[in-house]
């Protein structure tokens, strides 16, 4: 048994479920996630609570029971443990496996059958091998949903044209101090270098702008042309309408936001040209750490 531990928003669990059950279809185990980091509701300084939203998508999901996390977490407490508890984890190689703060950890593709998970795994490199099988777990349902005469209009729009999305993360980036000393914010300058650079590849290109802040972004490129802000009444619920919006566009400019890159990672178009920030984590800790395939092209946003 893999067990995953479940943090962050839906771009995060994303990550997390991927790479759990990439470990888990290795080792012809099963994966379970741990959902209770969040379900504590209990208050936080300078953190923002989520909730389980891997519940968008049709996925196989098995939650862990508390007994389960508990012969994994007690890992961590090495002096709470009786020698009999110690035998057994050392005879059957069960591990906790706390992911450190940096870049692709290989580590990962070698843990055992009876390993715990926490982390974010935001690396490509820990589910490429299940690429497929990662794309149709997280096909988008889209019968739980009808689409407003607008919403199919800008749906039709952005099928039948040299669309391009433009994902502005703001929000706790800004606000929150914790947030914005791991991540940054990706300024308006970012994301009008990436357009020029974008236009010099693409004909004719249309820029659907989706954001947490759509009225920063409708006062930020007010007036420009070819562009439209897409307000909250296309979200959906858990913002998955947005995230499956944003993957059908041809083309993408992103932030330093996991939601942006799964949109980008998703889509469909074999030609598309997906711009990232070459900064992806402020915090000096995590420099030059970046989670994007080599063959999206890095945009200065330093």
């Amino acid at each position: 048994m893999v067990i995953a531990k479940l943090q962050g928003g839906l771009g995060n669990q994303m990550f997390q479920y991927a790479a759990g059950l990439s470990l888990a279809r290795k080792r012809q185990t099963n994966l379970k996630l741990d959902i209770s980091f969040l379900l504590d509701r209990a208050p936080k300084e300078n953190f923002v609570l989520r909730d389980f939203d891997l519940e968008v998508f049709d996925v196989p999901e098995s939650v862990a029971t508390p007994e389960e996390v508990r012969s994994f977490t007690r890992l961590t407490e090495p002096g709470t443990r009786s020698l009999l508890e110690r035998l057994e984890d050392k005879m059957i190689r069960r591990s906790y496996f706390r992911e450190e703060n940096g870049p692709f950890d290989c580590r990962v593709l070698d843990l055992s059958r009876r390993t715990y998970l926490d982390g974010y795994f935001q690396n490509e490199k820990y589910f490429e091998d299940i690429g497929a099988i990662i794309r149709q777990c997280f096909k988008f349902p889209e019968h739980q949903w009808e689409l407003t005469p607008e919403g199919a209009a800008l749906m039709d729009a952005i099928t039948s044209s040299n669309s391009v999305c433009l994902n502005v993360r703001r929000g706790d980036y800004v606000t929150n101090p914790a947030s914005h000393y791991w991540h940054g914010v990706c300024e308006k300058d970012y994301f009008l270098k990436a357009m020029t650079c974008l236009a010099e590849k693409v004909e004719s290109p249309h820029y659907y702008v989706f954001s947490d802040d759509p009225a920063w972004c409708r006062e930020s490129f007010s007036g420009m042309p070819n562009l439209t802000v897409v307000g909250h009444e296309h979200k959906g619920p858990r913002f998955v309408q947005y995230l499956w919006m944003m993957s059908q566009c041809k083309h993408f400019i992103i932030p330093n936001s996991s939601f942006a890159w799964w949109a980008a990672w998703l889509a469909k178009n074999p030609e598309k040209l997906i711009l990232r920030p070459s900064v992806w984590f402020r915090a000096p800790e995590m420099k030059g750490v970046n989670i994007c395939p080599e063959s999206w092209i890095a945009v200065d946003n330093a």
